[in-house]
Order: structure tokens, then sequence, then C-alpha cells
């Protein structure tokens, strides 16, 4: 019976802390050593290296209308953006604290190793002797997020070969600002209306990961009149069918995002 009292007590002082918000507790900020060596004077160091391990796999290959065989090389995660010619891309985005600097990102450590199938890569001039990196800042729920994008694959400074990233770290840094990021926040664009306002709609569920072909037959199945749709206008969305995260300050889309595809055989329009 002597420890309901106690009880007690600890619920009302949780209560009078959760009333007066967590905004009043002091801020304390812990001062990390500077870097002279490693880093120039006008930037300062805000987080520390992160590891990545990207987990290359066998080519996925996709087979077209016409019997031919395409095949990417793919890693674990990886995206294909159009200006990259069916190149895999790494793309992760990362909070950033300082919304009044500008956002530095450097790749440190890293490891690269050779892979015989280079010949899936159709432009090698796309290809340089370094990794570079994008960094974009991003808002999503009025905090600034880093968009850290890149091509893991590089021509070796030396000897020239075509090498891929296995393993790096990554460094945010910041340096003073040359223009206001708070205008980026009051101009953030968000979609106005949903992508499923227009046009026709066919739900396709899929089970892991990977490359997947669409044929003739299976879109004829779904109800499509395929004979009479130009390829150039089919569209693929979706957002990964992942769980959504803990966390409601995580960044996620506004709607639904368009994957890339490639259209076998619609050089005709048929």
């Amino acid at each position: 019976m002597k420890s309901k009292p106690l009880i007690v007590l600890s619920v009302i002082i949780f209560l009078a802390l959760s009333k007066t918000g967590f905004s009043q507790f002091p801020i304390v900020k812990k001062q990390l050593p500077f870097e002279e060596k490693q880093m120039s004077t006008n930037v300062k160091k805000i987080q520390d290296p992160n590891h990545r391990d990207l987990n290359w796999k066998a080519p996925q290959s996709i087979k077209g209308n016409s019997d031919d065989t395409r095949k990417f090389l793919y890693f674990e995660g990886a995206g294909y953006p159009t200006q990259l010619k069916g190149l895999p891309s790494f793309s992760e985005s990362v909070k950033f604290n300082n919304n009044n600097d500008d956002p530095i990102v450097e790749l440190i450590n890293q490891k690269f190793e050779t892979f015989s199938e280079t010949n899936l890569i159709s432009d090698k001039d796309i290809l340089g002797s370094v990794i570079k990196v994008n960094p974009r800042i991003v808002w999503f729920k009025k905090q600034p997020y880093i968009n850290i994008t890149f091509m893991p694959i590089r021509k070796n400074p030396t000897n020239g070969t075509i090498e891929r990233l296995v393993s790096f770290d990554y460094k945010i840094s910041s340096k003073p600002s040359t223009k206001n990021l708070k205008s980026l926040k009051s101009g953030q664009n968000y979609a106005g209306s949903s992508v499923l306002a227009t046009g026709n709609w066919y739900k396709i569920g899929v089970t892991s990961d990977g490359i997947f072909k669409l044929s003739y037959s299976y879109l004829k199945s779904l109800g499509l009149d395929v004979d009479h749709i130009a390829p150039a206008n089919l569209r693929i969305y979706g957002n990964g069918g992942a769980m959504l995260p803990m966390g409601n300050w995580m960044p996620r889309a506004d709607d639904l995002v368009e994957n890339p595809i490639a259209v076998v055989g619609e050089g005709d329009s048929v």
C-alpha cells in the first residue's frame, strides 16, 4: 500500500512535464573536435561518417516481345534514372540539421572491385575516374534532408579499368550558405492532385525485388486494349510496398512515385 502514492506521484510528474513541453528543456550541444587537416577553415563537421555496403547481385534480365533479352547491372536497392542509360544509381536521404548552411557530402574509405559484365555498359563515356555525388536539399514536414545520389561505377584513374563500388563511408559537413535555404523551404512544391486522378489504372503485385517483364499477353489479361495503346504512354507507379516509418518526421512521398521502365519494341509505336 505504501507504493501507491509513489506511483501516483510519478504519473503527476510525467503529466506536468508533458504539459509544459519538451521545448523547455535545456539543449546541450557537444563540441566536436575540429579537423583542420581534412577540412578548410570555413567548413565545420556536423556528422560522423556512416558506413554502407553495396550488395551486388547477378545482372537482372528482361525479355522483350521480340524474344531479345536485355541485362542490367544490379545491386540491392538500385535505381535506374533515365540519364544513366540503364546503369544503376545509389540514392539515400539523410536528415540535415544545419538548414542555413550549404551541405557537403564526401565519400571516404571507398573500396572497389573489378567485374566481368562491363559489356552491359552501353555508353562507357558517361563513366568518370571518380564517383560524383549529387547532393540536394529536400524538405519534408518542414524539416530539411539531404538526398545523396551517385552512380557507383568508375574508370580506375590509373589504368582505366572499369570498377564498381562495394563499400564506403559518407561524411556530411556544411559551409556558410551562399543563398538563403529558407527560401527553398517556402518554395517547396507539392502535388496539386494525385496521379490517380487521370488515366486508367491497374494494380499489379510483386513479392520480391528485381526486374520484371510485363508481356503483351499479361497486359491483355488485365483488360488493357493493348492493340490500341502506344507503348510510350505506359507508366508504372509504386512506392516500394514497405512499412511506413515509425517516426512521423521521416521523409515520404506525398503521391505515387513513377518507377523506371524499359519498353522493348516501342520504336514502331505498337
